[in-house]
């Protein structure tokens, strides 16, 4: 296997390389340097890369290693994108919950402190990408070939919904795979686990929650105050209705379940918006946006009639919708992660669900197939002020990547 800290090099490089999604308020850099680079890493490996441009200047990259046949094909996903790096946005910090407001580190320098990288984008995505080529390397030093075939989807966009990236993917090609690997941090810190009841330290995720987002549009009248007739204007009609709301959230969040546990409630009003325009006129209609998790096992279209008949005869309109996941804990894929990760970090992996979507749901939407998260690394970090990973995580998920490989995909000898 590679010489200790060849990943976490890589991954410095990556960080360095400023790949801010543009769609952010204020703009980003985008993908383009970054997608040059892991390209160029990819095909010094043996891959065949196409580039895919759904929006200019934003690439996307599908990159293949072909197998001797015979063995299961595999996608190996990570994004190219990240969120932007500000200050004054409040954020609790995963290990000691203080409340950050600001950087303590240029967030593109690559800067290691104390036993961390600390950088926007170190967890998400790039330790996975840096992981995956530095165990790439090793494996062809090895002169290892794969039965099966190896797919590596870098998609654009993913940090605001996949629209360039993965959900133009999943809908224009035939992939063509039998399982999936989303290279994600999955590791919980001690503080997050206290919220998050079926995450362990070392985590494969086998498992998904759902999303389900609602719109509930309520109506009413308004009258000029000296006008002879009274009526119950929108927001009055949202108050009314707001105590049988609150139970059923209630309700919805006591439930916990046996595979992705407890974790941020599972139902919630988001946002309310109305119509008013002028200060002495009171709003005719009210707007109002409703998250429900959907968790493995649930009907969706259930719980989406459940909450449309508590709110009749106002209107409830399903806006977007991420069916959940789940693939059997026996499934290989699974069982090649579990013992990699023990293998290489001398504990045993919790084998479970994360009650959220991610990235790769958009493709589960489209294309169901078993699929896991793992990498080394902190998933409590992604999106963070101060962003890190302990400097051994990148080698250690390189190192489990080339084993997870080699078991899953098999060998077809030089």
């Amino acid at each position: 296997m590679s010489s200790d800290g060849e990943a976490l090099a890589l991954l410095r490089d990556y960080v360095r390389i400023r790949s801010v999604n543009p769609r952010f308020q204020g703009g980003g850099e985008g993908e383009a340097a970054m997608a040059g680079r892991v390209e160029a890493d990819l095909r010094a490996v043996g891959l065949e890369v196409e580039r895919l441009e759904v929006e200019a200047g934003r690439p996307n990259l599908i990159a293949t290693l072909r197998g001797t046949g015979g063995g299961p094909r595999l996608l190996f996903n990570a994004h190219l994108d990240t969120v932007p790096a500000r200050d004054g946005e409040d954020w609790i910090d995963p290990e000691t919950g203080a409340t950050l407001a600001r950087w303590s580190v240029d967030p593109f320098a690559g800067e290691v402190r104390d036993g961390m990288l600390i950088a926007r984008g170190a967890a998400d995505h790039k330790l996975p990408l840096a992981a995956l080529v530095v165990a790439l390397r090793a494996l062809r030093a090895e002169g290892w070939r794969p039965r099966g075939d190896l797919l590596v989807i870098c998609d654009a966009d993913e940090e605001t919904g996949g629209a360039a990236g993965m959900r133009h993917i999943a809908r224009t090609r035939d992939l063509a795979v039998d399982a999936a690997l989303y290279g994600c941090t999955t590791d919980f810190t001690d503080l997050a686990r206290g919220y998050f009841s079926a995450l362990g330290r070392h985590n494969v995720i086998r498992a998904l929650s759902g999303s389900d987002r609602y719109t509930l549009r309520l109506t009413g009248e308004t009258y000029h105050s000296l006008t002879p007739r009274d009526g119950r204007n929108a927001i009055e009609a949202f108050l009314a209705l707001a105590p049988a709301l609150e139970r059923w959230a209630a309700a919805v969040n006591a439930t916990v379940n046996p595979v992705v546990g407890r974790g941020k409630p599972r139902a919630r009003v988001l946002n309310l918006r109305t119509d008013l325009r002028a200060a002495h006129r009171s709003a005719e209609v009210c707007e109002v946006d409703i998250a429900r998790r959907i968790d493995p096992g649930e009907d969706a279209d259930a719980a989406y009639a459940e909450l449309a008949a508590l709110v009749a005869p106002h209107t409830l309109v399903r806006t977007s919708h991420l069916p959940w996941h789940e693939t059997p804990a026996e499934h290989a894929l699974v069982q090649a992660a579990a013992a990699a990760c023990l293998h290489v970090s001398g504990e045993p992996a919790r084998v479970t669900g994360l009650p959220a979507p991610v990235g790769l749901s958009q493709l589960l939407a489209e294309r169901p197939m078993p699929a896991i998260l793992f990498a080394f690394g902190s998933v409590n970090y992604h999106h963070a002020l101060d962003e890190r990973v302990p400097v051994t995580a990148p080698d250690m998920t390189a190192r489990a990547y080339a084993e997870i490989l080699r078991a899953y995909l098999g060998s077809g000898g030089a």
